[in-house]
């Protein structure tokens, strides 16, 4: 069982690594057809593993609201957003 904020903790950790692993996939050039790149599966390898990070994000702030949904109204801490 994570403590209270871990688990946002872990989310924001993973999808900051997918987001940056998606743009550095983004900036690769592919060098398929020349096969001139001396990395040529490193486009391969940011795309997988910023889909992973991010799908593993999107899965913990998923199970942090539903953890928080399933606390009774007058025990949840809710946030001061300013309206």
């Amino acid at each position: 069982m994570l403590f209270r904020g871990q688990d946002t903790s872990i989310g924001t950790v993973a999808f900051a690594n997918g987001a940056i692993l998606l743009a550095l996939a983004g900036l690769i050039v592919s060098q398929g057809h020349t096969r001139t790149s001396s990395l040529p599966k490193l486009l391969e390898v940011c795309a997988r593993t910023a889909a992973f990070c991010i799908g593993t994000g999107l899965v913990a702030f998923c199970l942090c609201a539903l953890k928080g949904y399933s606390f009774p109204l007058k025990e949840r801490d809710f946030i001061n957003v300013g309206f």
